[in-house]
């Protein structure tokens, strides 16, 4: 009850602060910016945590190898799967704002691009809950809610007046926090960790880099192509050539993941029928 609340609290408090200080313009951006990359990521996040990684995990709590493995090898699909999106809204947020919501909504722009960040960042804090739960420590979820609350609050009062942009960038600092708290937690739970959370993190971390690189050069190129101002399909050109570059790449460096991340998501879009597996 405690961390919901608490979850709850850290979601939505922003909202009202924007919403009550900076004026309803203010929250329309700020909130269309939230719900554009973070309400989607959510629901990618909580099927692919939520509902298959708790009760994997239950059956399995007493044996800690294979609860890290098992962690590692989900922590890796989810990051496989997020990182194109995250990743791929930052790098084309100026250019797919004005195309798909009109110019009206260039001011969210910025908001947005800090928010895609956020979205990268946050399933990584979130995936450790239901291994909390499994193993019967939800305390830990308490305190890394208390963590995000801390961060974030004192850091919105000292970037308030950088507007919707300052707000953004200190809830995306306090789940910046609240994943390394994390980490740390897991630590105390499952003995050598943390490297291996980061060496599942860097594959698609290092593909979602190559992505925005690739996106970037072909900018100016799809521009002219387009007569000097980019459009709906210099736009679809983009996203193309930049999942053309994370599915190459990733697929280099984790093949049997991606399969599986492409499982999953066939899953979620309802496409497949889930198969639970011991353990998996």
């Amino acid at each position: 009850t405690t961390s919901g609340f608490l979850s709850f609290f850290n979601s939505n408090w922003d909202d009202w602060l924007v919403g009550r200080m900076m004026g309803a313009d203010a929250l329309g951006f700020y909130s269309k910016a939230y719900n554009f990359t973070n309400r989607t990521i959510a629901g990618v996040n909580r099927e692919a945590i939520s509902g298959v990684m708790l009760p994997s995990y239950a059956l399995i709590q007493d044996e800690k190898e294979r609860l890290l493995r098992t962690y590692i090898k989900r922590l890796s699909i989810i990051v496989l799967i997020l990182t194109p999106i995250s990743l791929g809204v930052l790098v084309v947020a100026r250019e797919m704002v004005p195309i798909l919501l009109g110019e009206k909504w260039i001011p969210m722009v910025l908001t947005l691009q800090i928010f895609a960040f956020m979205g990268f960042v946050r399933p990584l804090s979130g995936s450790t809950a239901p291994l909390f739960q499994a193993v019967g420590r939800p305390n830990m979820n308490i305190r890394v809610g208390l963590v995000i609350t801390a961060v974030m609050v004192p850091s919105v009062i000292l970037l308030f007046d950088r507007g919707i942009e300052g707000i953004a960038a200190s809830v995306s600092l306090a789940y910046m926090a609240s994943f390394l708290f994390n980490v740390y937690q897991m630590s105390r739970i499952l003995p050598g960790s943390v490297i291996k959370i980061f060496q599942a993190i860097m594959p698609a971390t290092f593909a979602g880099v190559v992505m925005v690189l690739g996106v970037h050069i072909s900018k100016a190129p799809l521009r002219d192509l387009a007569g000097g101002q980019y459009d709906l399909l210099s736009l679809v050109l983009m996203v193309s050539i930049g999942a053309l570059i994370y599915i190459i790449t990733a697929f280099l460096l984790r093949r049997e993941i991606i399969l599986e991340a492409i499982g999953i998501v066939m899953t979620v879009l309802g496409l497949k029928k889930r198969v639970p597996r011991d353990g998996q």
